[in-house]
């Protein structure tokens, strides 16, 4: 199981890194159609590690700090400032998933 949840972090990661890269270039267009690809991952993610906290109370993961690192990325999104978003996930969601990935 953990494999899989390592595995499905590390994923998300890389398809976090491509969006975040294509809207620091300016390519919304190409960014805003990888960002579809990536929410289903992202849902799954977020239960498996919800899961993990359940499970295993010495993970070091801080669910309210995700949490709010989703939502100022969704705000900044409403907003239109896909510079702000990849900031927000490049540097605080992003972060957060490798220091999971690193207890896995």
């Amino acid at each position: 199981m953990e494999v899989k949840i390592k595995n499905n972090v590390n994923e998300l990661i890389m398809l976090l890194d491509e969006i975040t890269l294509c809207f620091y270039q300016q390519k919304k267009e190409e960014g805003y159609s990888k960002l579809d690809c990536v929410l289903s991952k992202l849902s799954d993610v977020m239960d498996e590690i919800v899961y993990i906290k359940d499970t295993n109370k010495e993970i070091p993961v801080d669910i309210i700090k995700l949490n709010k690192a989703l939502n100022l990325g969704l705000q900044a999104l409403q907003e239109n400032d896909i510079v702000m978003f990849s900031d927000v996930m490049h540097f605080e969601f992003v972060e957060q998933l490798y220091e999971i990935q690193r207890f896995l």
